[in-house]
């Protein structure tokens, strides 16, 4: 693996300030906020690389069920479930799912739990899920994120850069299994 850095700059002037006191906070929020896609699709990269795989016609309590069998670990505590944000549906209407929470669904609507494993929705998935446990891929943060600035005094334009290093990596890929749509 190499280490990658990456790297958000912005800039603005004196009078931005003057006129909008919360500029230099919304630029860094926003710079952050790429930052962290960037590294969220490094990370789907990495879980694009499972060996073990699985694929039904339908997704729900089923699916999952034979994706955690696919990884085939006596220890299924630490496992979640990272699916798009449009199946969500699918399993709030798998019956399976209704009969198991009781009507719990009704309730709160959230997504919650199936087989005992949380399931965590994410916009940055669209055509699969995976079940996973944390051993399975790692954001290694090789250094913390560094911001400097930098400022012409002639036309008052204040840069700021921001940056970090970084490793993503498939560490175990015993410990993965990619569920599609047949």
């Amino acid at each position: 693996y190499t280490v990658k850095l990456v790297q958000q700059a912005f800039d603005y002037q004196d009078e931005d300030f003057m006129k909008d006191g919360t500029i230099v906070d919304n630029m860094l929020k926003g710079a952050n906020q790429v930052m962290v896609n960037k590294m969220t699709a490094d990370f789907i990269a990495e879980c694009d690389k499972a060996t073990l795989a699985h694929s039904a016609a339908e997704f729900g309590y089923d699916t999952i069920v034979d994706g955690i069998a696919k990884l085939n670990l006596e220890d299924e505590s630490k496992l979640f479930a990272v699916i798009p944000t449009a199946w969500k549906a699918d399993i709030r209407k798998d019956p399976d799912y209704v009969s198991a929470r009781q009507g719990e669904v009704v309730y709160n609507g959230q997504v919650g739990t199936v087989c005992g494993i949380p399931v965590i929705a994410t916009n940055a998935l669209t055509d699969k899920a995976y079940i996973m446990s944390p051993e399975a891929v790692k954001l290694f943060i090789k250094k913390d994120v560094e911001v400097e600035q930098d400022r012409d005094p002639d036309t008052r334009t204040n840069s700021v850069y921001l940056r970090t290093a970084y490793v993503c990596a498939l560490v175990d890929a015993t410990k993965i299994c990619e569920i599609t749509k047949a």
